[in-house]
């Protein structure tokens, strides 16, 4: 299979087995790409993070869009979780 997906939700538990009930090994984060390595059953697929931490997560916690991968890989990407914030392409806080 060996496709890339973007993470769409704000933390996704990955599992040692495709199994809703087993033990979570990591978690994926909101915006995360992530390479589908194969599906597996009951709506499990097997991923890699770019860490190469490797496990199962739901595949409706993913989005699976190549153009949209593509564009969210190739830019400075930034999620903003807050009522009020203020968004700024400088590093400079003084």
């Amino acid at each position: 299979m060996s496709e890339f997906a973007i993470v769409n939700n704000m933390i996704v538990p990955m599992k040692d087995r495709a199994d809703i009930g087993s033990n979570t090994t990591n978690e994926l984060l909101l915006g995360m790409v992530v390479e589908v390595l194969w599906e597996d059953r009951d709506g499990f697929v097997f991923v890699k993070t770019n860490c190469e931490y490797k496990g199962y997560c739901l595949k409706s916690e993913l989005i699976f869009d190549e153009k949209l991968v593509e564009h969210w890989m190739s830019n400075n990407n930034i999620i903003v979780m807050g009522a009020y914030v203020d968004v700024t392409d400088r590093t400079n806080y003084i």
